[in-house]
């Protein structure tokens, strides 16, 4: 579980644009935030996160509401989107004790600086942990253009299963990663950011043959 920031200059016929921010800072994690020791690993996730420069926009993967809380109470004026919102706001119904847990183990999570122009529950996911998320971003003053971000996480616990389980997992993972792509050529011209945890342990497309339905190599 690593995160990484991305910087980027915006620039439009070579040229950087005169009155815009020219440096975007992004962060992705998976913070495990109801696994191990979460209580001892805590400060040390929000450090991280927020260590040098403060992100743009961050990404978060199985982030509690501990998490979340330890994160934004150091970024008072940015904007929060989660998947429990999302589930909400597309009346998806959630039993109380599915809700105990998903708020123990952890959901998907957007922070950013700029407030939602639109969001959009783009997969649900099989579990409350996974799902794809989809933003647009109200950073055109900023940016010289609105920020399309994704946050996706795909279906995981492969690690030591049966081979008929890790095979059934990755027919799905294909289909979440099928459901991403279709959703993306909705997009054109538009400036993506996509972040997220993918569920792959290499980059060997015949051990994770999902790696092909990846967005750079579809689309």
């Amino acid at each position: 579980m690593k995160y990484k920031i991305y910087y980027t200059n915006y620039q439009k016929g070579g040229t950087q644009m005169g009155g815009f921010q020219k440096e975007l800072s992004l962060v992705t994690y998976n913070v495990y935030g109801g696994g191990d020791f979460k209580e001892e690993r805590l400060e040390h996730i929000t450090n991280s996160i927020l260590e040098g420069k403060k992100p743009d926009v961050i990404c978060l993967q199985e982030a509690t509401l501990e998490v979340i809380d330890s994160i934004t109470s150091k970024l008072p004026n940015y904007y929060l989107w989660t998947k429990l919102d999302a589930m909400a706001e597309n009346n998806i119904n959630i039993s109380e004790e599915d809700l105990k847990k998903t708020k123990k183990e952890g959901f998907l999570a957007i922070i950013s600086k700029w407030n939602f122009k639109t969001k959009n529950l783009v997969f649900e996911g099989n579990w409350f942990d996974d799902g794809i998320m989809k933003t647009i971003l109200d950073s055109r003053n900023d940016l010289g253009y609105n920020l399309v971000v994704y946050n996706v996480h795909t279906i995981g616990g492969t690690y030591g299963k049966p081979q008929e389980k890790v095979l059934e997992k990755r027919k799905i993972r294909i289909k979440e990663l099928e459901i991403l792509n279709e959703s993306i050529r909705k997009e054109p011209k538009r400036n993506i950011v996509i972040m997220g945890d993918f569920n792959s342990d290499s980059n060997d497309s015949k051990l994770f043959p999902e790696i092909e339905y990846y967005p750079e190599n579809q689309i």
